[in-house]
């Protein structure tokens, strides 16, 4: 038993004198200059004016502010949502189906039941309704529930966030926006 101490003391004091133990913000000489740095409001000021002069008075007047989705959502998030839904109530998208009036999503649960998600909507309405099935015959009504929960919830926090109509999200995006 004292062996192993008198070896975890020493590997502990091995380690606290490498040059890798801890990161310090004290830069020693040879070292690069890091490129975090704090701007002043003078300065953020001046690149702001920089960039505007870049922009040609068309460019400023033709650019769109960016606004949030109304309260059925925007149709162009309906894809991102409902793969960020699906994922959040354990289950996988197997394919995307348009269908008159919206999409219908097929899904796997982690259970292994089938089921579907089906959206309708359009770009000029948005999101009008939602409907979800699990199971061979529609029985699992409690996981179909939290999935219409999960892709309402899902929508209503993407339509927070501004964005230009032509902004298109994409799948990889970050799941906590």
């Amino acid at each position: 038993m004292p062996r192993v101490c008198l070896r975890l003391i020493c590997l502990s004091l091995a380690a606290c004198h490498s040059p890798y133990s801890v990161e310090s913000n004290v830069r020693e000489p040879g070292e690069p200059v890091s490129v975090n740095r704090r701007l002043t409001p003078g300065q953020q000021q001046e690149i702001v004016d920089v960039l505007a002069q870049a922009q040609s008075s068309a460019e400023r007047q033709g650019a769109r502010p960016l606004e949030p989705a109304g309260e059925a959502g925007r149709w162009v998030d309906v894809p991102v949502v409902a793969r960020k839904a699906a994922s959040d109530c354990e289950m996988g998208v197997l394919g995307e189906d348009r269908i008159e009036g919206g999409l219908r999503y097929r899904l796997r649960s982690i259970q292994d039941d089938p089921g579907t998600l089906t959206v309708l909507g359009d770009q000029a309405h948005g999101v009008i309704s939602v409907q979800a099935s699990i199971g061979d015959f529609a029985q699992r009504t409690d996981q179909a529930g939290q999935l219409e929960r999960a892709f309402r919830s899902r929508l209503r926090e993407w339509s927070r966030v501004p964005r230009s109509p032509e902004d298109l999200p994409t799948a990889d995006q970050n799941a906590g926006r």
